[in-house]
């Protein structure tokens, strides 16, 4: 949607307007481009990986977590139970 009304996607318009910083907290994102990971780390953003919630609704996960300096585990659902997460 960002992309495509703006040119830009939603973290670089986010960024834009200087909205992402280290108390930045990006649930998820599973779709997240090279270009998206590299301005997380800039800004010492984090991504929070919500693991089960992902799996659970059979969306998969990032496949660059690694690539990313500050990862978090969340929890994301009806249980929510972050000793069941780890």
């Amino acid at each position: 949607y960002s992309h495509h009304w703006y040119g830009k996607d939603l973290l670089a318009r986010l960024a834009q307007f200087d909205l992402i910083d280290s108390k930045t907290l990006v649930a998820h994102g599973l779709y997240l481009s090279k270009d998206d990971i590299t301005l997380l780390n800039q800004r010492d953003a984090f991504l929070v990986h919500n693991a089960r919630s992902n799996m659970n609704n059979h969306v998969g996960y990032n496949h660059h977590l690694s690539d990313i300096r500050n990862l978090a585990l969340g929890t994301d659902g009806i249980g929510s139970d972050m000793f069941e997460e780890m």
